[in-house]
């Protein structure tokens, strides 16, 4: 498991990244929350980024920062990375107030139990390498 944070100034590319440019739109939405002045929750979904993003955006146009927000991505076809792999997660949240910041960590899910790391190593990888293409600042936290 990965583990980034991404704050001011980074944290405004970050988000635009993730709510103006396609970044992420190949990515499959698991979970939504954004907490405002109501919250606002999206669970259980397979629909792309692509597809949720609009509606994420228009609930937070013209609003006050919210207060919390978090995302849950998967990578659609795992075991294209990995045959041993299930799933592969991004998990994102968003903490708002003076000192804002963005908390980014992966996990996966095999499809048979091994002690073996690789699905995760290999999926680490990809991760960083995706976020270094896109150039998406990251600092990892250990």
């Amino acid at each position: 498991m990965l583990a980034f944070a991404i704050q001011e100034p980074e944290l405004k590319d970050f988000m635009q990244h993730l709510f103006t440019h396609g970044t992420f739109c190949g990515f499959e939405v698991r979970g939504v929350i954004v907490q405002s002045f109501v919250n606002f929750e999206i669970s259980e979904s397979s629909s792309s980024w692509e597809e949720i993003r609009p509606y994420v955006r228009n609930f937070l146009s013209g609003r006050e920062r919210p207060r919390a927000m978090k995302f849950v991505f998967a990578r659609g076809e795992p075991d294209t990375l990995h045959p041993n792999a299930a799933a592969l997660f991004i998990n994102m949240t968003y903490e708002g107030g003076d000192d804002a910041r963005m908390s980014i960590t992966t996990a996966t899910s095999q499809v048979q139990f091994q002690l073996d790391k690789t699905v995760d190593r290999e999926w680490d990888a990809w991760v960083s390498d995706f976020f270094r293409q896109n150039g998406i600042e990251t600092k990892e936290v250990q």
